[in-house]
């Protein structure tokens, strides 16, 4: 029966070009599923009618599923079943009678949730009244060569909802048929509906096999390993973004297409002929014809009676004016996805988005129209850029993966794993470095890097949070090793789903999501240190590059000392007056009569005596002129009281230090 369950992810198709091509689903949603069919008993030959109602809770992201069923028997009862599917884990979890049965799985993969790329495309009918009903794309893949079934997929030509899947062959030696009717569809998930009951807890599994076939689980669930995808028809792709280091240069451009009258708006000749009085090159065509619509994006959709998608809209819109111009261009349909709300359990993805790739200077490059028009701050993001930085949030939905325009195309699960940088970030050239998945299996800790080239985060701060919404950010320890990078340290308290939020402020007015991660917590530390609430980030002070450019290596930003005395060095490139200030972060003490400074030609050597057990803060001054300049933070924790004792060294802090 758990072998069942998963039939149901092959699920949907898509309508892309002449006739529709098997495309991808959104990766979390619920359903209830009507489950009707039979089969031939192989021993008595006689038929068994199957009816099963359930709802389906899937997401691919975090490698989950659940299913609960209720099953009709022949005498009127009925049997109810859940299934919790952990593939990280590698673990399904069943519950019948009050019981529950835990199976461990043998290398079980859960697949990307597409339709085999060998489907072949039937038909379009419209379901209900021929005159208002809904138009219904059907597709059917043979898999009798390696399951001995055939599959059909029926989904909705508009948006690719799933309506029905019908399997039928020989499963386990008996001819089964069954067909799964799709309702009350929705692109989310319930608050913590893969909470593990309490009556799973401690149950050890009870049987080392698989609860379904390597070949069920690579063929029948969406995204086969049977899927080959067909060689590229174009080229002249990946070629320089023609726009790198030009964007001051469409100043006036902007100002000139942006002042269209808006009784151009419904002639394309005659708008074109007005951008061109300023638009001389290519590059600049496009440039007014992308700011135009951008500019003009509600006027654009009123004009189109809502008759179509907003994507669609502008990117149609942008296929007709650069026609005009002889430039090629081409609408692409795929998915998009953002930073979520922490009121959601992630990435926010629009299935259906739709964007532009036009051709210039002999290669292809991206315009995205809708993402530009979203939000002042990114829209010249989203006008030609590089594609290695717009695939992390842009996937194309095209049996030829070459619209990706990347040197190494990317599937799409690896699209779905990889850490969401926002546009706003990206922009600003933040990056996250070492990380290759969102979600994280975390044995004790995790270490996160953000690199930040051009110095603009003026703060950072990070959210974690647990399943019930409960924040520990006191497990959280963020350092600047340099004015460039930030090192994020997180320590669950405990084992379970976490969701780290990395924020940061990029401007001078908004705190923006960089990024989110998923960490799947399975070991932790027997003792885990609680660090300060009131201090965000420590180690480098970024206001006064050119001062701590003088510091040739930090310290280790957390420090334990095991007897009340701090000792460490810090290399410099030269001899620099530097004074030291100690807090004691238990009251808020300044103990700056603890702490000394000594400084040589290549070396400062700070040391401090510290009398109370606990965390202190110690702050480094170089002095240049008359003043003081704070450059680095550190935090120390102390695990035995001292006596006081006044470092004997080359700086007195008290008469510095007021």
């Amino acid at each position: 029966m758990v072998k069942e369950v998963f039939v149901l992810l092959a699920a949907v198709a898509a309508a892309l070009g002449a006739d529709p091509t098997p495309c991808c689903v959104h990766h979390q949603f619920t359903a209830d599923l009507l489950e009707v069919g039979g089969k031939i008993n192989p021993i008595l030959a006689v038929p068994e009618p199957i009816t099963i109602q359930s709802r389906l809770y899937y997401d691919y992201d975090a490698k989950k599923q659940r299913v609960d069923r209720v099953v009709e028997n022949d005498d009127g009862t009925t049997n109810n079943l859940t299934i919790y599917v952990d593939y990280t884990e590698q673990v399904a979890r069943s519950i019948v009678g009050g019981k529950c049965v835990v199976t461990r799985l043998k290398q079980a993969t859960m697949q990307e949730p597409c339709v085999p790329a060998t489907s072949k495309f039937v038909g379009t009918r419209v379901l209900g009244p021929a005159t208002n009903g809904v138009s219904i794309n059907s597709f059917t893949a043979d898999l009798t060569s390696v399951l001995n079934v055939t599959m059909k997929v029926s989904v909705t030509s508009d948006d690719c909802t799933p309506v029905s899947v019908s399997s039928y062959g020989v499963m386990e030696g008996a001819f089964q048929e069954i067909t799964y009717f799709f309702t009350n569809l929705v692109y989310s998930l319930p608050h913590q509906v893969f909470h593990i009951p309490a009556i799973c807890h401690g149950v050890h599994a009870e049987i080392a096999a698989p609860v379904i076939s390597p070949q069920l689980l690579d063929v029948i669930i969406m995204g086969s390993a049977a899927s080959k995808r067909v060689e590229p028809l174009h080229s002249g792709l990946n070629g320089d973004c023609p726009r790198v280091g030009a964007e001051d240069k469409f100043s006036t451009v902007d100002e000139h297409a942006r002042k269209a009258p808006t009784s151009l708006m419904t002639s394309d000749q005659d708008l074109i002929t007005y951008f061109c009085r300023e638009s001389k090159d290519d590059v600049n065509k496009i440039r007014a014809i992308y700011i135009w619509i951008i500019s003009n994006r509600r006027h654009l959709e009123e004009l189109a009676k809502k008759e179509r998608k907003e994507g669609e809209i502008l990117a149609e819109k942008f296929i007709s004016l650069t026609k005009i111009v002889g430039i090629q261009s081409k609408m692409i349909t795929g998915l998009h996805k953002a930073p979520s709300n922490q009121s959601e359990s992630g990435p926010t993805v629009c299935g259906n988005h739709c964007w532009n790739v036009v051709h210039l200077a002999g290669n292809w490059h991206v315009v995205d129209c809708l993402c530009g028009a979203s939000d002042v701050s990114v829209e010249s993001f989203y006008f030609l850029p590089d594609p290695e930085q717009f695939i992390n949030s842009h996937f194309p939905l095209d049996i030829d993966q070459s619209w990706q325009l990347v040197r190494n195309p990317i599937s799409l699960e690896e699209f779905n794993q990889a850490p969401l940088i926002s546009e706003i970030a990206m922009v600003r050239g933040v990056s996250l470095l070492s990380l290759k998945s969102r979600i994280m299996n975390v044995h004790q800790s995790l270490d996160c890097t953000i690199k930040d080239p051009r110095a603009v985060l003026t703060d950072i701060a990070v959210v974690l949070s647990s399943e019930d919404g409960l924040i520990h950010n006191e497990f959280v320890f963020i350092s600047r090793t340099d004015v460039n990078t930030y090192v994020i340290n997180a320590t669950p308290p405990f084992a379970g789903n976490f969701r780290l939020t990395v924020q940061g402020k990029l401007s001078t007015t908004r705190i923006e999501t960089i990024t989110e991660l998923v960490l799947l917590c399975v070991s932790v530390k027997k003792r885990v240190k609680k660090f300060p609430k009131d201090y965000e980030t420590w180690g480098i002070e970024p206001k006064f590059p050119d001062i701590v450019q003088d510091l040739c290596d930090v310290p280790r930003t957390f420090q334990e000392v095991k007897d009340g005395r701090l000792d460490c060095s810090i290399s410099t490139r030269t001899k620099l007056e530097v004074y030291a200030s100690l807090k004691w972060l238990g009251d808020g003490r300044t103990l700056d009569d603890h702490v000394g400074t000594e400084s040589t030609p290549s070396r400062i050597r700070l040391k401090s005596v510290l009398p109370k057990k606990g965390f202190y803060r110690v702050c480094l001054f170089l002095r240049r002129t008359e003043l003081l300049y704070p450059v680095l933070y550190l935090l120390v924790y102390n695990k035995k009281e001292v006596s006081k004792d006044t470092p004997r060294l080359g700086y007195s802090n008290m008469e510095v230090l007021v």
